[in-house]
């Protein structure tokens, strides 16, 4: 984002060289270009650039921002790095002994190291390893993720690791902060060095710090330092890394002299937007107060829509028309679809990959076929065809729940190709109704060998109940409302299409293969496809953020676990991260109901945070608009859309329906109609 003119708070920040200064900046404010004319400032008027340190958040931005600040003002010495960077830069200058940082491999190795002498399963310790991470960095272990697992387990579980690495001569990115406190605080020779070497220095996004990471940047500083930190307390979003916004507002006590500037002006977004959102973080308590204004022309067209679907399937199908009447003229890349997590954007893709979308994305984001309940699923229908090995039986076996230890499955009983006459002898020492449940199985798996293929996966989900299964792993799991149901339908869908496994396997080869494709291709021109915490610094025309439901924004991990202040506060911000993405039009979507356990539907209430937006659920029509179709109405009263050419219909057109009332067209293509109603919201009709 480029500002043209620098505003006063902009000129004050520039020109403030010496001193500790705190720079709160809303959402699209132009830090980033302000920043970098301080530091060209900075060099202008005599300090040695040799002198100057950057501190980003991650990697990505030092190296964005060192792209950007040598291409407008020159190749200057200055150092951009990380704060980890930095204390990697320290235990080398330190001499101490030989390490090794660890990577993704070394640090599963750690865990399952740690969950060994924990006695910890894999399903126990991959929910915290970000508690990991807080517990080492803030010391906090009373309000992990994993609720099941007692304070002694988790204590033990974080010795194991600690030990693991010491053994293996291994640091992680948290003990690169620790010793490097550490190191600081003793080595009094280094840290005068340091900051004769860096006199002044910058922070940025400093509402994302935690405690260690202040304490080196203030150990640097010094007491009466040059020290500049630039965030907004708003968008501290990294709560499970143990950054508090807090961290922010204390500066100011922490530095008495200190200057503190508001950028309060907000470059990116029109008015639409940005005064429902900032109502919205209003909400929070623990905040700096401040009041964010639009520079952009108050009659500028753009804001806030509120679409409310039936259920989860028609959301997507309303966002993919959506998407489509904005790509119009075959340009994606303005538009992004932000969700909580990432698993909400699996049927995002599939959904835009079956109506040829292009899309790419800014998370990890995996293909629909490549989740682990395909892979269930794969198991049972290969034992059904007479293919399952002894791996898919075990994998299958308490999916549902049969209550059958591991303990007792002998696999050297059993071939590696699995047969129902040797699943017996694989067993020893169960229990009478634990034997029922096995010979249960091997019933239902011959069963299921009578059966067309297109019938075999609706029969795993009622018959076997492996639906119970989904619904108890998706309570312990804390899913909410993002149900594993979903994708189990489209694989059936799909199922329903191949001739036998093999085919389907194919199809999900295929699949996954497209999917992959698309992202690595379109990352210029597709959709973006990102998590709430993801789309932090980016911006688009357009922005989708669906699924706002209860339960889900604000994340709750469990329904009877309901989050704290402090917890909602930052689900909140979160939010508003995702809202301030938007500069034209920013859509927030839900839907009413999802599948019920015992069949039926039941209501899904909408995310607490879309009231606090202070917006109308529909987008407004103007009294001229009004007359217009009180005019149509007595024109034209179409039974439904019967004895009308929906064809002809154009985006503008005034129409009226015998059930919604009077509405607008939206989009009409591809056979698909898409109609604003006054009263009923938005309606998409297939012709």
């Amino acid at each position: 984002m480029q500002v043209m003119k620098k505003n006063p708070a902009q000129e004050e920040a520039i020109h403030t060289v010496n001193g500790p200064m705190l720079l709160i900046s809303c959402p699209g404010s132009g830090k980033t270009t302000t920043m970098l004319r301080r530091i060209d400032y900075m060099i202008r008027n005599g300090v040695d650039p040799k002198h100057i340190l950057m501190v980003t958040f991650t990697d990505a931005a030092a190296t964005e921002m060192k792209k950007r600040f040598r291409t407008q003002y020159g190749d200057h010495p200055v150092t951009f790095c990380t704060i980890h960077a930095l204390c990697l830069r320290v235990l080398h200058l330190s001499g101490g002994p030989a390490f090794m940082i660890m990577d993704a491999s070394a640090r599963m190795d750690a865990m399952y190291y740690a969950a060994r002498l924990s006695h910890l399963t894999f399903d126990d310790f991959k929910d915290i390893t970000n508690d990991v991470s807080r517990f080492k960095n803030t010391g906090v272990y009373d309000q992990r993720s994993e609720q099941s697992i007692n304070d002694q387990q988790f204590l033990a579980f974080v010795k194991g690791y600690e030990t693991y690495k010491d053994e293996h001569g291994l640091l992680d990115f948290d003990d690169m902060l620790i010793r490097g406190k550490q190191i600081l605080e003793e080595n009094s020779n280094l840290l005068t060095a340091l900051r004769r070497q860096f006199t002044h220095i910058i922070c940025d996004e400093y509402q994302d710090t935690n405690p260690i990471q202040r304490d080196i940047l203030y150990l640097m500083a010094g007491d009466d330092g040059n020290l500049c930190v630039v965030g907004d307390d708003d968008q501290s979003i990294y709560g499970f890394r143990g950054a508090v916004p807090s961290i922010m507002m204390d500066f100011q006590k922490d530095f008495p002299a200190c200057k503190t500037i508001r950028m309060s002006t907000n470059y990116r977004s029109v008015p639409g937007i940005i005064g429902p959102a900032g109502m919205m973080i209003k909400y929070n308590r623990v905040r700096f107060d401040k009041d964010i204004q639009a520079s952009r022309d108050t009659s500028a067209n753009g804001m806030v829509y509120y679409e409310t679907a039936d259920d989860r399937e028609q959301e997507i199908e309303q966002l993919v028309g959506l998407v489509r009447s904005y790509c119009a003229d075959g340009h994606y890349q303005n538009c992004a679809v932000l969700a909580r997590t990432n698993m909400q954007l699996e049927q995002v893709s599939e959904a835009f990959m079956r109506n040829k979308i292009p899309f790419t994305s800014k998370d990890v984001v995996t293909d629909i076929y490549e989740h682990w309940c395909f892979q269930d699923l794969c198991s049972y229908l290969s034992l059904a065809d007479g293919t399952g090995t002894v791996h898919d039986l075990k994998r299958i076996l308490n999916r549902p729940a049969r209550y059958i230890p591991m303990a007792s499955f002998h696999s050297d009983r059993i071939s590696y190709k699995y047969e129902d006459g040797q699943v017996l002898r694989a067993f020893s020492d169960l229990k009478p109704y634990v034997l029922d449940n096995v010979l249960d199985l091997v019933y239902q798996i011959k069963k299921m060998r009578s059966l067309p293929f297109r019938d075999r996966i609706p029969f795993i989900m009622k018959e076997i109940g492996y639906d119970r299964y989904l619904e108890q792993y998706t309570e312990k799991a804390g899913l909410a409302d993002v149900s594993l149901f979903a994708k189990c339908g489209i694989f059936s869908r799909d199922a329903a299409t191949c001739v036998d496994l093999t085919d389907w396997k194919a199809y999900a080869k295929n699949h996954i293969y497209s999917f992959k494709q698309s992202v690595r291709d379109h990352k210029e021109d597709g959709v973006i496809l990102a998590t709430m915490h993801r789309s932090k610094g980016l911006e688009w025309d357009h922005v989708f953020v669906i699924d706002c439901c209860a339960g889900i924004v604000p994340f709750q991990r469990r329904k009877n676990d309901p989050l704290t202040d402090a917890g909602m506060e930052e689900e909140r911000r979160l939010f508003y991260v995702a809202c301030t993405r938007a500069k034209e039009t920013l859509h927030v979507m839900r839907y009413a109901t999802r599948a019920g356990k015992r069949g039926g539907q039941v209501n899904v209430p909408a995310s607490p945070f879309l009231r606090e937006l202070r917006t109308s659920s529909r987008q407004p029509v103007t009294q001229a608009e009004k007359s217009q179709l009180r005019k149509k109405a007595k024109a034209v009263v179409l039974s439904g859309f019967k004895g009308a050419d929906i064809s002809t219909f154009r985006p503008g057109d005034l129409i009226c329906h015998d059930i919604y009332g009077n509405g607008r067209v939206r989009q009409n293509a591809n056979g698909t109609l898409m109609v604003l109603f006054v009263k009923g919201g938005l309606k998409i009709f297939k012709y």
